[in-house]
């Protein structure tokens, strides 16, 4: 008869019919465990049979790891709401929460609160054994302190987005903006637009700065002036931005053939307020946004259509790959997003 209740080990090890190290070896996932599928079934099944779970703490003081990844994202802003209505973020988390369970990890969450303005918090939370490595989304360009966070070993991937001081120097997951934008301005001047208007973001975020590259790129291939790209930066905590910048648009003499917003949701606010002046999308202009989703179909809108949910996955890869072996080079993968909806540009300026 099958003794269930307090097995240990050992217990385990005997149904298995293998040493309690090979047991221990499997059910820890050491990174050194070399054992046969058949043998791996056999402990596995073994331990379903006696209910046998692994103790935590003897886990993580056998393999010096916690089994717990952190993700850290902005804190909660009052009238601006909370990281976690991003639809991209909940995508990326879908992304990393599948990898993770997959790798045996378990995710805690951070609301990176700006007003510390260092590196303590987190540097605590390593050195206490609380998590094992640090996911990053949302982070500003100006976040210095993530350097002193690199700096001392903790396994760190940035998300989107990375603090200037660190690009190059710590790991980078992203989608390529930059390629994205380029493809669309190279669109917009074949059909012999010269003029564009981008609305740029609250801050010099790397999103941002990927993108006024890309559109930079198309107008040097065309051998055109980057200064015909007009810039209208939201103010910050801006909440209806569209009303200003479409009533600054219109009362200026600058006409473009297409404005580019960083998200959809910025697109549809945009392109409901030109409509308030007669001003149709996309018969008498065209408008294009990043970071939109495969969801939100709509054909009138050139649209950047990141992965999102790969994007947290390949964090995940490269987190837990720093976390097994330390002194890696740095990762730096930018992800290939689609162009969607192009068409629209053709039709309208054909």
């Amino acid at each position: 008869m099958i003794r269930k209740s307090n097995s240990n080990i050992r217990d385990v090890a005997s149904l298995a019919g293998v040493s309690p190290g090979s047991v221990s070896k499997v059910l820890n996932s050491s990174p050194d465990c070399r054992v046969s599928p058949e043998i791996r079934e056999r402990i596995f099944d073994a331990a379903r049979k006696l209910e046998y779970t692994p103790n935590i703490n003897a886990k993580r003081l056998f393999s010096k790891r916690t089994g717990v990844v952190a993700l850290v994202v902005p804190p909660p802003i009052a009238g601006a709401g909370s990281a976690f209505e991003d639809r991209h973020l909940c995508r990326i988390l879908g992304g990393i929460e599948e990898e993770l369970f997959r790798e045996g990890y378990r995710l805690m969450f951070i609301s990176n609160r700006r007003t510390i303005g260092d590196s303590r918090e987190f540097l605590e939370l390593h050195s206490s054994r609380y998590m094992d490595g640090l996911i990053v989304w949302g982070a500003e360009a100006d976040e210095a302190y993530w350097a002193e966070v690199a700096a001392r070993g903790i396994p760190l991937v940035f998300v989107s987005s990375i603090p200037e001081n660190l690009e190059g120097k710590a790991n980078f997951i992203s989608s390529d903006y930059r390629n994205a934008a380029r493809i669309i301005t190279r669109k917009v001047l074949a059909a012999g637009h010269r003029k564009m208007v981008f609305l740029d973001g609250q801050s010099a975020g790397f999103v941002r700065k990927e993108i006024k590259r890309g559109m930079e790129d198309a107008f040097d291939e065309f051998e055109l002036s980057s200064r015909d790209i007009l810039s209208y930066r939201r103010k910050p905590f801006e909440g209806d931005f569209a009303l200003p910048f479409v009533r600054e648009y219109m009362a200026s003499a600058e006409r473009a053939g297409i404005i580019v917003t960083l998200n959809y949701s910025s697109a549809v606010a945009v392109r409901n307020e030109l409509a308030n002046y007669g001003v149709y999308c996309p018969r008498d202009i065209s408008l294009a946004c990043f970071d939109s989703a495969k969801e939100e179909r709509d054909g009138a809108l050139v649209r950047c259509v990141p992965d999102d949910w790969q994007l947290g996955s390949r964090a995940v890869r490269a987190l837990l790959s720093a976390v097994r072996k330390r002194d890696l080079p740095v990762v730096t993968e930018l992800l290939a997003a689609a162009v969607t909806g192009d068409r629209s540009i053709a039709e309208c300026h054909s």
